[in-house]
């Protein structure tokens, strides 16, 4: 992934993959942060090249044997994640672009979500949170967990119960694409289309 032999790496630290796109300080806490379940985190770290490498990275701690002394471990992979430009492109997908923040505001959206959604405009809902769109039989800690889960550059999966522009629930599948902007995973493009096969 990053070009270096074993040999380049054994005893070293972390710096040797930093450059100036490497978010330090989310580092230093994820490390800090680690337990013996791993959090995953995006970062921007560099190969053998120099090159920019977007990718998940996730610490976990273990116990050094015959030690009361721990060891850190970096589970490193590599991250997903599509550019702006192409999350707010009018590509004939139904899909809206929303910040990584919660509220996870509504930035844009697509003319085939609006139609998905029975007309929904976008005066409505850009500038919203998400939560605009979901109603009483929606699972919003499951899309909090995945919405999580894409911050740490990782694609994600799920299907929801949503609501169109007059309240008719709707069962949607959703990927949700992590957006980098400057090394930065800054919004979330959710790409949404009916779920088969489910009726009311």
């Amino acid at each position: 992934m990053f070009g270096f032999n074993e040999q380049e790496i054994v005893g070293r630290n972390l710096r040797m993959f930093q450059g100036p796109m490497t978010n330090t300080v989310e580092l230093a806490k994820a490390i800090q942060g680690s337990s013996s379940d791993s959090r995953h985190i995006a970062l921007v770290l560099y190969n053998k090249e120099g090159e920019e490498r977007i990718v998940s990275v996730g610490f976990r701690q273990e116990d050094v044997p015959n030690s009361d002394k721990k060891k850190c471990i970096a589970l490193i992979e590599h991250g997903d994640w599509v550019p702006k430009k192409i999350a707010d492109a009018e590509d004939g997908r139904s899909k809206i672009v929303v910040s990584s923040e919660k509220p996870y505001s509504i930035a844009s959206m697509s003319l085939k979500f609006s139609a998905l959604f029975g007309g929904l405009e976008e005066g409505r809902v850009v500038g919203r949170s998400l939560s605009v769109l979901f109603g009483p039989r929606t699972d919003m800690l499951k899309l909090d967990r995945c919405m999580q889960a894409a911050k740490a550059a990782r694609t994600q999966n799920l299907t929801l119960w949503a609501c169109t522009r007059d309240a008719q629930e709707l069962m949607v599948d959703i990927i949700i694409y992590p957006v980098l902007v400057n090394g930065v995973i800054s919004h979330f493009m959710l790409v949404m289309k009916k779920a088969a096969g489910v009726s009311g």
